[in-house]
């Protein structure tokens, strides 16, 4: 969920600035960027602090050059320890403990449909 309203503002202009012009869903214009387009991306106009312009473009990198695996039925223990390593992501340090629980239910889903 979003924290701010300048958090909101940015992500609204990332997506009009760098993403692609589309017509495809109902009141929509834009797709949200390509994680390639966003690790080249001059970010200055945002208004995001250094910190968190920091982490998208690493994310977006890191996505990009495809070393973070984001294929359906993956390990989710081992995709959040990963993220978790991330230069700026150590928020998400928490999750590691959720994550065990969240895959014994969703391979309980899986085994269960």
């Amino acid at each position: 969920m979003v924290r701010s309203f300048p958090v909101l503002c940015a992500a609204s202009r990332l997506v009009q600035q760098y993403g692609a012009n589309t017509a495809v869903y109902e009141n929509t214009n834009h797709l949200f960027p390509v994680a390639a387009t966003l690790a080249d991306a001059n970010l200055d106009g945002l208004c995001l602090t250094r910190r968190r312009e920091a982490t998208l473009k690493g994310f977006a990198r890191t996505a990009a050059g495809r070393t973070l695996n984001f294929n359906p039925g993956q390990d989710l223990i081992k995709f959040i320890k990963a993220c978790c390593e991330l230069p700026g992501l150590a928020a998400l340090a928490p999750l590691r403990a959720s994550a065990p629980v969240a895959d014994g239910r969703l391979t309980a889903e899986r085994g269960a449909g």
